[in-house]
């Protein structure tokens, strides 16, 4: 697993939004969601849980 797929998670949790976590990280909302299915995938777990547009 890639560290840097650790620090995203770890943003979202904290901003509880793509938009917000993407621009703190400098890269696109959808670059942040590929790497989250990808870690999640490596797991075998969803780490979120996504209703609508907030997380948790």
């Amino acid at each position: 697993m890639d560290i840097e797929f650790l620090r995203e998670f770890m943003e979202l949790s904290e901003t509880c939004s793509y938009q917000d976590a993407s621009e703190r990280l400098y890269i696109t909302n959808s670059t942040l969601s590929k790497h989250i299915q990808k870690m999640e995938a490596e797991l075998g777990v969803p780490s979120l849980s996504v209703p609508h547009e907030k997380l948790l």
